[in-house]
């Protein structure tokens, strides 16, 4: 795991480290205070431009999302940039402080950029980043060095200028940093938010992203009020959020999603291919009869490491080693944790921190990482080859959804499919049993089933 730290750096702001035509220039969006004429220009960016993505909430600067504002605005911008990727200094300066933090965690960058007292100035605050090896208070540090990488998996890195006073302790002023960047620089970072903001990832986060019973940003797509579409800027104070409508609650006992996808091809059975889509039919012996197996059958004892009965937590294929793994929804990777097996599994949910995971486990040649956004049916993986040597050497891949934390609940992916491919899907897979029974010579192996794919629809821990 990362490091979490607190960190407090102090760039000092000298004679000549900014750009002359930009010398006096100041912020069109700062909070009330006597500090306005002192705020600093020529800034560096303190990423890469092409490193911003839509995968995760932009927060403009000013804004009221809620309580966590202290009713006064959102006081930095935050930006969505991918864990490793590189962090800048704005300006020259000095490493003063460093403390663990809890929260999303990596570390709190504050930059003196132009002092005006002792103890006192405008800050520059990164959140969210990991300090590089070398670096630690007293450490000096140039404008447009590499001082970090992003630390969080995904999330957001907070990215604001403040005035801060009494020894660097307490801030009373803020300021939109964006027109304090060096002109090229500002004109980079323009385009790209210009490219981002038409993302419908990013429209689908300032529409339903929510706190407090508020829309937080819902209000800033109104045309008829704000005709120039979302800005990285507000006047600080900006209140725009949208109340959420109670008369139709969200079940938060439901998975948020339906499944667009099973994970692997299923189709009818070939005779001259000897498939079924993925599924490559064989006479060899099996530990489990099945190629496909469904959620909730019950695995004999006879075959589990513990010697007792398992009633079985996902569906699982037993499909051809290079199969193609796909993502079962629309959503964002938020884990590629790797197993007991050696092999990993992608989870993908509908933001982050929700409880409902969209599980495919077992899978090699993982293409995706944390923060990807992912549309149903797109290449994720391959298929892992675990236990392949009791299956006539055929790979695995097991499907899930999961709600909960250390010991999630599972339920039977199959009875939350999209009416796209509902009746589809169902219809191949009883096609599928029947296929199957008739070629293996055995018309008991799958048998009392609740609807296809689900022998139960009850919830089953694991």
């Amino acid at each position: 795991m990362d490091r979490q730290y607190v960190l407090f750096v102090v760039l000092l702001f000298v004679s000549g480290c900014v750009a002359g035509e930009r010398q006096g220039e100041t912020s069109d969006y700062i909070a009330a205070g006597g500090n306005a004429q002192k705020v600093p220009t020529g800034l560096a960016l303190p990423f890469d431009v092409e490193d911003l993505h839509a995968g995760e909430m932009i927060s403009p600067f000013g804004v009221i999302r809620g309580s966590k504002d202290g009713g006064i605005g959102h006081g930095g911008i935050d930006f969505t940039i991918h864990k490793g990727d590189p962090i800048y200094a704005v300006a020259d300066g000095e490493i003063i402080y460093n403390e663990k933090e809890d929260g999303q965690g990596g570390t709190v960058v504050d930059i003196l950029i132009a002092p005006v007292a002792d103890g006192e100035g405008w800050i520059f605050k990164y959140e969210h980043i990991e300090l590089l090896g070398e670096l630690d208070v007293g450490s000096s540090v140039k404008k447009g060095e590499k001082i970090g990488e992003s630390a969080i998996m995904f999330g957001n890195n907070h990215l604001g200028l403040e005035y801060a006073f009494n020894d660097y302790a307490f801030y009373k002023d803020a300021a939109c940093w964006v027109s304090l960047v060096e002109p090229g620089a500002q004109r980079a970072l323009e385009d790209k938010f210009e490219e981002l903001r038409a993302d419908p990832a990013f429209v689908k986060l300032w529409e339903t992203s929510e706190s407090e019973g508020y829309y937080e940003y819902k209000g800033l797509l109104d045309e008829a009020e704000y005709p120039n579409g979302p800005r990285l800027c507000y006047e600080l104070g900006t209140d725009a959020r949208v109340r959420k409508q109670q008369e139709s609650p969200i079940n938060a006992n439901e998975p948020p999603l339906k499944l667009k996808s099973i994970g692997v091809d299923l189709d009818y059975y070939d005779s001259k291919t000897n498939r079924a889509g993925d599924f490559q039919f064989t006479k060899a012996e099996m530990t489990i009869n099945q190629l496909f197996s469904p959620y909730g059958y019950i695995i004999s004892g006879s075959v589990t490491s513990t010697g007792d009965d398992k009633v079985s937590p996902q569906p699982t294929f037993r499909v051809p080693m290079g199969t193609r793994v796909r993502s079962l929804v629309d959503g964002v990777v938020v884990g590629v944790p790797e197993l007991y097996s050696g092999d990993y599994s992608v989870h993908v949910a509908a933001n982050e921190g929700s409880q409902w995971i969209y599980e495919t486990e077992h899978v090699t040649n993982v293409r995706v990482s944390p923060g990807d956004r992912v549309t149903a049916g797109q290449i994720i993986a391959d298929v892992s080859p675990h236990d392949k040597d009791n299956y006539d050497g055929l790979g695995l891949v097991e499907i899930g959804i999961l709600h909960g934390g250390a010991q999630p609940e599972h339920l039977c992916p199959f009875a939350y499919m999209d009416d796209s491919i509902k009746a589809d899907v169902e219809a191949k897979i009883l096609a599928l049993y029947e296929s199957w029974e008739e070629y293996r010579g055995d018309k008991s192996i799958y048998d009392n089933e609740a609807s296809p794919g689900c022998v139960t629809h009850e919830r089953v821990l694991g």
